[in-house]
């Protein structure tokens, strides 16, 4: 599955995510649409470098292919 990650400097990268793999009973829902909160544009528009509020460090990033 693809998602957006802010990267900084108000840079976006879209990145190809291992697709959810579902327990007993748990369920997959497929997005049609999303929405930006103002609290995410603190993450678009942080420096480069900084910290990340989504947990994924540049070293544990999956396979991207940038947009």
């Amino acid at each position: 599955m693809r998602g957006v990650v802010f990267t900084g400097e108000r840079e976006l990268e879209l990145m190809t995510f291992p697709d959810p793999a579902p327990d007993a009973h748990d369920v997959v829902i497929e997005m049609k649409a999303s929405g930006m909160c103002g609290s995410d544009l603190h993450q678009y528009r942080r420096p480069k470098g900084q910290t990340q509020a989504s947990g994924i460090s540049d070293a544990e990033r999956p396979c991207h292919r940038r947009t």
